[in-house]
């Protein structure tokens, strides 16, 4: 029997790409959709919906669903909601017609727009108000929409962003310039939105390993307005 985050995201070496190794790889399938993340990273993310329980789900960067699909999954089993967000910056949303049929069977909002318009930014507000709510940033500037989210962030909502503190010589995955130095965020931009909107860090923890190198790899950073609430997990 299945159970936490095991439950959301199960294992099926059918539908890996690589050897199965839980610390290895980004390019996981998830029931058939690709997810640009390690399964450490998507066992983490599924245990902060657990923990936090979410009401709201905002995704800013569908990409090929595989994320969305973990995502609307915990929304289906929970009568949450998730809208999910793309502009179609990366080249990988040619894929996501095959899966979009199926994600609409599941309570989630695919948003095809450009996620920087104010007409997007106020749709999100109005997605967000009045319910505990997750953003997760993994679009295609991450310093841009964490900034954004921290603005309406919430007393109770968590902030988490994908690709902290990555170096951009390690990105596995052919960007253009422009947009390969907004695809990762920095500690120091990072600081920058904590200090300015009070704050505070719930996770941050490096979870992935480069194969050919050993280094770690992938960072998920977590953050939530101050208060005197228990912290999720931080690396020592």
């Amino acid at each position: 029997m299945t159970t936490g985050a095991e439950f959301l995201v199960q294992k099926d070496s059918g539908n890996i790409d690589r050897p199965w190794d839980p610390l290895k790889g980004i390019n996981i399938r998830f029931f058939d959709s690709m997810s640009m993340h390690s399964l450490p990273e998507l066992y983490a993310i599924s245990e902060m919906c657990l923990s936090h329980k979410p009401e709201r789900i905002v995704e800013y960067g569908t990409a090929m669903g595989g994320l969305t699909r973990l995502l609307g999954r915990w929304a289906f089993l929970t009568d949450a909601k998730v809208l999910s967000i793309e502009n179609g910056t990366y080249a990988s949303v040619m894929e996501l017609p095959k899966y979009e049929a199926l994600l609409r069977k599941l309570p989630v909002e695919l948003l095809w727009a450009n996620e920087y318009d104010q007409s997007t930014y106020e749709r999100v507000q109005e997605f967000a108000a009045e319910h505990k709510t997750m953003f997760y940033c993994d679009g295609g500037n991450k310093p841009m929409e964490l900034k954004s989210c921290a603005a309406i962030l919430k007393a109770g909502d968590l902030l988490v962003t994908h690709d902290y503190e990555l170096e951009l010589e390690r990105l596995d995955i052919t960007l253009p310039p422009l947009l390969k130095e907004v695809s990762v965020i920095s500690v120091k931009q990072a600081q920058k939105v904590i200090e300015r909107e009070n704050l505070e860090v719930l996770f941050e923890e490096y979870l992935g390993v480069d194969e050919e190198t050993g280094k770690r790899r992938t960072r998920l950073l977590a953050l939530r307005r101050k208060d005197s609430s228990p912290k999720l997990k931080k690396e020592s």
